[in-house]
Order: C-alpha cells, then structure tokens, then sequence
C-alpha cells in the first residue's frame, strides 16, 4: 500500500496526489510501531529479543533467527526441540514453547517496525520536491506529511523541516 501512495505522488492529478499524501500521513499518524520512530531504537530492540530467543535456543544460529517470519513460514522448523548435549533432541517445555511462540511474535513485529520506519525515510526524499510545487495542495499536504515525520522523529525528517524555512 505504502509503494502504490509513493507511485501516486508523481501523478499528473494533485487530487491523487493529495489523496497519496494523505494517506502517508494518516500512516505515519496511525502506525501500530510506536510513537517514535527511531531506527536505532528498533534495532536496540531487535538485539536484545534474538539474544531472550538465544536463551532458549542455545545452539540456535541468530542469522537463522533475523530470518524468520511466522508469516512467510518462519518460525519453529524442528516442532519444538532443542538438540541435546548428547546429540539427540528434548524438547522444550510448554512454558518454554510459548515463551518461544510470544518472543517471535515480537521479532516478527520489530522487524515489520524496522522495515516500516526504513521505507518511511525514503518517502520524505520522495516528499520534498512537492515543497516546490505551484499547487497550494501539494505544498500544504507536503507540509503535514513532513510535520507528522517530525513529531515521531523519523529521521530523515528533521533535515526535511529545516527546508521548511526557505517557504516562508
């Protein structure tokens, strides 16, 4: 959805382009990642729940773990087992099975805020050149969009914002 809002921002009509707006803000405005949107606080995040899972999972390869998505068909491949010491498999306990089932969950979740905040930079480079445009509702749909990427402190918009002065 956010690629399709980002393709629209060059159309000819400033009503798709308003509406493309729009709808970027009303994400950035809505998203289920937080209210701030630092990249470094994600990946702080992300270190510290692949090293709980590295708890669990001893000899699991933490590469394999940034891998996995439950929704793409990640998640646990060996049913629940862990290799023993002694080269056979025993197997986690239920608490431990759904310890397992909740900190992937939240991987899965940090890595989809992480990839969100990532292509949420790149549409503010995508943003800037409607500042110029001769249409009121470019400049003023570019205005909100690069406000509400201000105030949860996407990262590339404060250097965004300081082009904001040269309108005024």
């Amino acid at each position: 959805l956010q690629r399709v809002a980002v393709g629209r921002l060059r159309d000819k009509s400033p009503n798709v382009r308003r509406a493309a707006l729009q709808l970027l803000t009303t994400m950035l405005q809505h998203n289920n990642f937080g209210t701030v949107l630092v990249a470094g606080h994600l990946e702080a995040k992300i270190t510290a729940t692949v090293r709980r899972l590295l708890v669990l999972r001893p000899g699991t390869n933490p590469e394999e773990l940034l891998g996995s998505d439950p929704e793409n068909g990640g998640g646990c491949a060996d049913g629940g087992q862990v290799a023993a010491e002694d080269g056979g498999t025993a197997p986690l306990s239920p608490a431990s099975r759904e310890e397992e089932a909740q900190l992937r969950a939240e991987l899965a979740h940090l890595k989809a805020g992480y990839a969100f905040v990532a292509a949420m930079g790149q549409v503010v480079g995508q943003v800037l050149p409607l500042l110029r445009s001769r249409n009121e509702s470019d400049v003023l749909e570019a205005v909100a969009f690069l406000e509400t990427a201000f105030l949860v402190r996407l990262e590339r918009a404060a250097a965004a914002v300081g082009r904001l002065a040269g309108l005024v």
